[in-house]
């Protein structure tokens, strides 16, 4: 299980995105430890499970389910965008793990996406939550749906919104139009 909430951190910078990796697998093969995005960030984090581990086991069950003939819709998600109310080097590797998830997604147009961190980012005017950590700026949850913290990351505000996104991305999925 890949997880953002208790966390490890790298002991050495990922040499193409310039930051630690965080995170941490519960009951993972090598125990307790960060993740990365792939098999080449082993010798960073000392942990074989990464981000494609978890895009290719989704993608082995959305495979399963098709050719078993079990009509069943998948979806790929993002994750909380305030870790802890870090808006630097953690909150700029998380922004890297969910585009990666993205644009993951996007490669299949039969692949869905719940995009639960961009969510998050935007204030009630459509304009969105930003931070920036050494020249990169990424997105970040917005003090209306983080405060006051409620449950799970969020405030109240902010389980409303993701609920009616997930409303609306279900009822899309059972036929509705949109309209």
């Amino acid at each position: 299980m890949l997880g953002y909430g208790a966390r490890e951190v790298a002991a050495s910078s990922d040499p193409v995105y310039g930051c630690k990796w965080n995170g941490a697998t519960v009951n993972g093969p090598q125990g307790f430890h960060c993740w990365g995005l792939d098999a080449g960030d082993f010798s960073i984090t000392g942990n074989s499970v990464c981000m494609d581990t978890y895009l290719s086991v989704t993608q082995e069950y959305i495979d399963y389910c098709e050719t078993n003939g079990y009509p069943t819709k998948v979806f790929f998600t993002t994750g909380p965008v305030d870790l802890y109310y870090d808006n630097g080097e953690a909150g700029y590797q998380g922004y890297i793990k969910h585009e990666y998830i993205r644009d993951y997604v996007k490669a299949d147009s039969t692949r869905i996406l719940f995009d639960y961190a961009d969510i998050l980012c935007y204030n009630d005017d459509g304009s969105i939550n930003t931070a920036t950590w050494n020249g990169h700026t990424f997105p970040l949850i917005t003090s209306a749906n983080l405060n006051p913290v409620y449950v799970g990351h969020i405030s109240s505000v902010g389980a409303l919104r993701l609920g009616k996104a997930l409303w609306w991305m279900l009822a899309r999925i059972s036929g509705w139009d949109g309209n």
